[in-house]
């Protein structure tokens, strides 16, 4: 035992060391100095060059210090607080907070997390990062093409990820679909214009690997029925019911889309079922939507 004392203590120096450059890198980013950042981060690098934090270290910094702030003149609103303004030929504006980002500084923290990405495959939180930064960013496609490379790699380690410090998730298939589920929703409420081209991408890449996750099943249908192809998406739905009869957000969109077919008979039948298994909420609306249409 005693020859592998030496190894185990730098073993364990090592792991320390890495510990004190990520506080003093922590400390000095909270407090927002940018040069103590960087000499923590330069002094880490010349001490431990491939720490996987070292990576995610740099790309927090890039991404911190390449972000800025002002009001931007935009065509549609980014919530109550817009103040509305009026042209001479009567276009309206409306005055938002704005976030830019100094593309040259933000492209050098890409290439940090990319490099510890070839590094460290597994580790969920590089990729999560990256597309957290692209929906910052407002970029969808390139949060969306994250998210598939995500979804493939995956794949090939049965979903098994890793995080922060080499920390393996307990229930890495349940925090990746619940993960990816957020995902969808900032999608959806991004109103983009092909919102539903990025959803169904994603959504598409989950069913290959889990066919019957009702969640990306709906996710699915929305995608088409965002594009008022109803038609398309209701197989998505029905299959959905299969495997979740009780799912009631299933049935109400299932009703909606047979109402948009113009299957009457059908969308009554749903609603129906609404009434009697939804929520308050939904029971009520399904009340509404039966007057209306036996009317």
């Amino acid at each position: 035992m005693i020859r592998f004392l030496p190894l185990i203590c730098l073993f364990t120096f090592s792991q320390a060391f890495a510990q004190d450059y990520f506080e003093q890198f922590r400390t000095a980013l909270q407090a927002q100095d940018t040069v103590a950042q960087m000499k923590a981060l330069k002094d880490w690098e010349a001490a431990k060059p491939n720490d996987p934090e070292l990576f995610t270290s740099y790309f927090n910094y890039y991404f911190y210090n390449s972000r800025q702030t002002g009001i931007a003149i935009e065509n549609h609103p980014e919530g109550e607080e817009s103040l509305s303004i009026q042209d001479s030929v009567g276009t309206r504006w409306y005055m938002n907070d704005g976030v830019w980002f100094n593309r040259k500084k933000l492209d050098k923290g890409f290439e940090f997390i990319d490099k510890g990405i070839a590094l460290y495959p597994d580790r969920l939180d590089m990729r999560f990062g990256k597309a957290f930064v692209y929906r910052e960013m407002k970029d969808w496609n390139a949060f969306t093409n994250e998210l598939i490379a995500t979804i493939e790699y995956g794949k090939t380690i049965d979903f098994q990820w890793i995080w922060t410090k080499n920390q393996s998730l307990e229930d890495g298939v349940n925090f990746f679909m619940t993960s990816m589920q957020d995902y969808m929703m900032q999608l959806y409420f991004s109103k983009h214009d092909s919102t539903s081209v990025y959803m169904r991408a994603i959504s598409a890449k989950i069913l290959e690997v889990f066919p019957e996750d009702v969640k990306f099943l709906s996710n699915m249908a929305i995608s088409y029925m965002l594009e008022e192809d109803y038609k398309s998406g209701l197989p998505y739905l029905l299959h959905a019911e299969q495997v979740d009869p009780s799912d009631f957000i299933i049935m109400n969109n299932i009703a909606t889309a047979y109402k948009e077919l113009k299957e009457t008979d059908k969308a009554i039948e749903y609603y129906q079922k609404l009434e009697k298994s939804g929520d308050e909420r939904a029971q009520e609306y399904a009340r509404k939507e039966l007057e209306e249409l036996q009317k």
